[in-house]
């Protein structure tokens, strides 16, 4: 409903839309693609804001997830993209569900 700001709702996909843009930037023919194309057949079971913070405690440290943005930010800082392609891919299952 608020498209994809940051904010305080951890069940929206803010940090998910700006993870996808990030990988689709860096590699254009990345298969991370199918969740931008709404004509591609898929099921994804795509992590929510919360989600993504949870992970940005794991692998950058726990103040680098206090928001949404900077939860983010840090993704898009310390993890290469080839990591952050794996994680998005790794919730996507081609085909009807």
């Amino acid at each position: 409903a608020d498209g994809n700001k940051f904010d305080r709702t951890g069940k929206d996909f803010d940090v998910l839309d700006r993870v996808v843009r990030v990988v689709l930037r860096n590699k254009p023919k990345s298969a991370v693609g199918v969740l931008a194309d709404g004509d591609f057949k898929a099921t994804a079971f795509l992590p929510n804001d919360f989600a993504f913070k949870k992970l940005t405690r794991n692998l950058v440290g726990n103040k680098a997830a206090r928001t949404e943005r900077r939860a983010a930010k840090a993704l898009v800082k310390n993890v290469d993209v080839d990591t952050l392609e794996a994680v998005l891919l790794y919730h996507v299952v081609p085909g009807k569900p």
